[in-house]
Order: structure tokens, then sequence, then C-alpha cells
């Protein structure tokens, strides 16, 4: 993304649209392989004006999310975008265990700390990375 963001000059709503037009194939594929178009064409709340508002708010936001991811990146820059995404995992972690009451238990802890880990390890070959450029 960042060579073509320099290439062709695009802007973050343009990015963002170019970033999420991209998964579209893919997703369309498996949403005929694993057969989830059944579930699509009989699900009944189709018509409720709720569920509409609902969904199409889950769109909206899901839209806002990328653009300020981008426009974070281009104004804070690629490294502490890396940083912040990695330190983010930790209060998620936390507040998902709290919010679903979920039990705490040696697989939930290693996969965790396994994920932090990578999280930790990334940030700092990217923090390596941008000080062995200047």
């Amino acid at each position: 993304m960042r060579k073509l963001k320099n290439t062709i000059k695009l802007e973050e709503f343009e990015m963002s649209f170019y970033n999420n037009s991209i998964s579209l194939p893919l997703l369309i594929i498996l949403f005929f392989i694993n057969q989830e178009w059944e579930g699509v064409m009989n699900f009944s709340y189709w018509n409720d004006l709720g569920f509409q508002i609902v969904w199409w708010l889950g769109g909206i936001l899901t839209m806002a999310i990328s653009l300020s991811s981008f426009y974070a990146m281009n104004h804070a820059g690629p490294t502490a975008f890396a940083i912040v995404g990695s330190l983010n995992k930790l209060p998620l972690t936390i507040l998902g265990f709290i919010l679903f009451d979920l039990e705490v238990d040696y697989k939930n802890l290693v996969c965790i700390t396994f994920t932090l880990l990578a999280g930790f390890l990334y940030s700092k070959a990217k923090l390596d990375e941008a000080r062995n450029k200047k």
C-alpha cells in the first residue's frame, strides 16, 4: 500500500476503498464454497428495521475504522501505527474476557501470551528498522 500510495498519490479514502475492494473476490469465492448463501437467503430478519439500521451502522463504522487507520498511518508513521496496533491487544483481550464472561484457562493464556509476544517482537523489529534507516 505504501508504494501504491507514493506512486499514485492516493488519499486516505481512496486507500481505504482500494484496500477493502481487494478482499471482495476472495470473500465472494468463500461465500459460495462454504455455502453461506443458503443462510443469507433464509435469514428471517432482512425486513426488520432494527436489523437494517444496525447492519448499515456496522458498515459505516467499519469504513470509519479503515479510514482512521490510514489517516493515523499517514500522520503518525507506520512505525508508531505498528506499535499502537500491537499494544492495543492486551486491553482488548481483558475487555473481551470481562464482557463475554469467559473462563481464563491455560490454553487461553498461552495463546494470548504468544500473540502479545509476537506483537512486541514485531514492534521492536519496526523500531530497529526505523533507527537503522536514520
